[in-house]
Order: C-alpha cells, then sequence, then structure tokens
C-alpha cells in the first residue's frame, strides 16, 4: 500500500509498552517518543474499523466498506480540508495537525501537544467543571464556540469532553477543539453549500451547550 500524503515513513515507532496520556471513546493518545512537543494520536483497539462496522444496526451502515469507518482516515481527511480551507487560522483553537506516523498499534495521528506555560498538559474541560465554571475558562469556551460558528466548521462529536483548556502564564486561557473533526454526513452537503454548514454548526454548537449545562449541574 502506498503512503498517504504526509505519512512518515520512517522506522515503526513502538507505542504499546509507553504510557498512554488520555484514552477517549475511539483514540489513545502518547507523547511522541522522539518529541515531547507532539502528542500521536491511535486508534483503540476496540474501536478498529472492522469492528465499528460489525456493530452497525442499520444494514446501510453494515454494507459499507470497513475503510468508511475508518476513524484516522476520516479524521486526517478532516485535518487537511481545514487546513486546505483556514491555512495558519486553522490552528488557534486546533491543535496543529503534524502528519502521520507509522506505530505498532497502526496509523498515527500527529499533532501538536497542548501544554500550558508551566509546561503541564492541557486540561479537559470536564475535568475542571466540578470545582465550577471559572469565568476565563467560560470566556475560553465561547472564543471557541465562535471560531467553530465563524469558520463554519461541522464537527462530527463536538462534546464538552473534546475540549481542552491550557493557560499560557499571564492569565490569558485558551480552549481547544481536540477531536471529532470528521463531518457524520453520508453526503458532504456542508461542505457544498454555506447555509447548510450554517444549520449544521448551529445544531452541534446547540448541542454542546446543553451537554455543558448539564455536566454544571451535575
Amino acid at each position: 500500500m502506498s503512503a498517504m500524503p504526509g505519512q512518515d515513513d520512517g522506522a515503526m515507532i513502538q507505542l504499546r509498552d509507553r504510557d498512554i496520556l488520555f484514552s477517549g471513546t475511539k483514540r489513545d493518545c502518547y507523547e511522541h517518543p522522539d518529541d515531547p512537543s507532539r502528542l500521536i494520536k491511535v486508534v483503540r483497539d476496540d474501536a478498529r474499523a472492522d469492528l465499528l462496522r460489525a456493530r452497525q444496526t442499520k444494514l446501510r451502515r453494515k454494507l459499507l466498506p470497513a475503510a468508511y469507518m475508518d476513524e484516522q482516515r476520516r479524521e486526517i481527511r478532516a485535518y487537511r480540508q481545514i487546513q486546505r480551507r483556514l491555512g495558519a487560522r486553522a490552528w488557534r483553537h486546533i491543535p496543529e495537525y503534524l502528519g502521520t506516523v507509522p506505530t505498532d498499534r497502526g496509523l498515527g495521528i500527529v499533532v501538536r501537544f497542548l501544554r500550558s506555560a508551566d509546561g503541564a498538559p492541557g486540561v479537559n474541560l470536564t475535568r475542571l467543571l466540578p470545582d465550577g465554571y471559572d469565568p476565563a475558562v467560560k470566556t475560553a469556551v465561547a472564543e471557541k464556540l465562535d471560531f467553530i460558528r465563524t469558520e463554519r466548521l461541522n464537527p462530527r462529536d463536538l462534546i464538552p469532553s473534546n475540549t481542552v483548556i491550557t493557560h499560557d502564564g499571564t492569565g490569558v486561557v485558551r480552549a481547544w477543539f481536540v477531536d471529532g473533526f470528521g463531518s457524520a454526513e453520508f453526503l458532504p452537503l456542508s461542505r457544498l453549500i454555506g447555509s447548510v454548514a450554517l444549520r449544521q454548526t448551529e445544531k452541534r454548537i446547540t448541542r454542546y451547550e446543553r451537554k455543558l449545562a448539564a455536566l454544571l449541574q451535575e
């Protein structure tokens, strides 16, 4: 199989014996063994494309090729589309996409490792909420949602747990959207029709805000 554009053709990176820094519903994340400023995202063993297709309940989705369920390739396409459309401003609230690497856990997506000024990894928003919604964090989240709205992004998983918070050391707090970029649309209407993109984006922001409100009430 030929390498994907932007893929590192170097030696395979060994991750299985290293500590997982973060784990979501679809991916595990590791610090890059050769560069602590980078993070490698790999698909969890229980989220492989063939397993996701087998768990589908709708016949139409069961008949789709397993590649359609490939989380890594869908996310890579989304990163590249965002990068082509927005250029450098794509990385204002999204960790910069730095290509891919082969690993012993499959294809790895490499992104900028979000750290605060003290070097500590960014903190998931949901871990901060039990202590109350800090005004600076609230402002940062609003700025992130405004970025998504302004740029008419249509992410598949715009949820609070995909938000990471960092501090720059001068009191500035930034919220980052870190996962679930690929659109859930079977037909990419939101990429072709601006009004559809805006409606879809607003729906996802509304759902995000409702989920956030529910977490704050717990």
